[in-house]
This record gives C-alpha cells, sequence and structure tokens, in this order.
C-alpha cells in the first residue's frame, strides 16, 4: 500500500488517471494471495563473504541484570499501559470522527456535484485520489482532473 501510496502521483501523470488507479489492485492482490509457507528459508544456507557458515552469537550470560530484568518489568508496563489505553482510544475515536465529519461537510459544500450512480452520489473535489466516504448518504469524490 506504501508503494502505491508513493508512485501514484507520478503514475497518473506518465499512465493516466484510469491506469494509475489499477495500481491498487496490487495490494488486493497480496491480501488473497497465501502467505509464505512456514520454513521456506529455512533450508537456505547463510553464507558470509569467504563462502563459510556463519552464526548468530548474543552476548551476555543469563544471571546478568539484562536477563533477569525481563518479566517483572514487562507486568509493571502492562499494568498502566492497558488502562492508559482504554482512557485514550475513546478520546482517539471521537476527535478523529469529529474531523471526518467535518472534511465530509466541508467537502460536499465546495465539491461540483456530478449526479448519482446506484444511489451513490459523485462529486469532483480538490482530492488526491478518489474518495468513498458516507454510509446513509454515500458519496464517491474524484480529482477534478478526473473527467476527460
Amino acid at each position: 500500500m506504501l508503494f502505491v501510496l508513493v508512485v501514484r502521483a507520478a503514475a497518473r501523470r506518465w499512465i493516466g488517471a484510469r491506469l494509475a488507479y489499477m495500481l491498487w489492485a496490487l495490494p488486493c492482490l497480496r491480501m488473497v494471495l497465501p502467505p509464505v509457507p512456514e520454513g521456506l528459508f529455512d533450508r537456505l544456507a547463510l553464507r558470509g563473504d569467504t563462502g563459510g557458515e556463519f552464526e548468530v552469537r548474543f552476548t551476555g550470560a543469563p544471571g546478568d541484570a539484562l536477563w533477569q530484568a525481563g518479566a517483572w518489568q514487562v507486568w509493571q508496563i502492562e499494568a498502566w499501559l492497558l488502562p492508559l489505553w482504554l482512557a485514550a482510544a475513546p478520546l482517539l475515536l471521537g476527535f478523529y470522527a469529529t474531523r471526518h465529519f467535518r472534511f465530509c461537510r466541508r467537502l460536499r459544500g465546495i465539491a461540483t456535484r456530478l449526479g448519482f450512480r446506484d444511489g451513490v452520489e459523485i462529486i469532483a473535489a480538490d482530492v488526491d485520489g478518489p474518495l468513498a466516504f458516507g454510509i446513509l448518504r454515500r458519496t464517491i469524490a474524484v480529482p477534478q482532473d478526473f473527467l476527460p
């Protein structure tokens, strides 16, 4: 998805808006493809510059302070992190929902109405790419230069 977000503006200039929007098929395709099988890379031997195998070594012994700190510190972090998350999540949801509704209202107010299709209003506005929003008032906003 990040790849498509990075290249979509340049692709729209080079190959046109309709073909550039087809780049979104790449993330969709990745979501339906099966994951890489487990153990696929276990059989590949990692080799250094000399051609010999190498191994990864960890420094420190199990008696060191780093090893002893582990479980107790994790429990202490979880003890205050969960209530903090439970308090902040609804606040952030409300904040972003308010911003979203204001944005949609402002976008509908300044957009050029192109009509309705199958109960969905289509508008042309100053947006970077197609934008679908609304549950009761379903709307699709397309860029001003999207139309031929």
